[in-house]
């Protein structure tokens, strides 16, 4: 599984993954955080990994955002 790799492992893997997968991997991050029973240093590499993912998926939302945009200007032009 992805979260079990290391930060290091991970984080430019992460920016590969489409939204649905980044966005599942994120809901399982939050899960182990409100979990529990993670070491400090644990809990501090998933909340990292769980930030990657956060502006990875807002990164995609913003594309798709724009792309929309793009695509209605380009109907209400014609």
């Amino acid at each position: 599984m992805m979260l079990e790799k290391s930060f290091d492992e991970i984080q430019n893997t992460i920016t590969d993954l489409g939204f649905e997968e980044a966005y599942k991997l994120l809901g399982e991050v939050v899960a182990s955080l409100e979990e529990g029973g993670l070491t400090l240093q644990g809990s501090v590499d998933l909340y990292k990994k769980g930030m990657v993912l956060t502006k990875h998926c807002n990164d995609l939302l913003n594309k798709v955002q724009i792309d929309i945009a793009n695509i209605k200007d380009q109907f209400d032009a014609s």
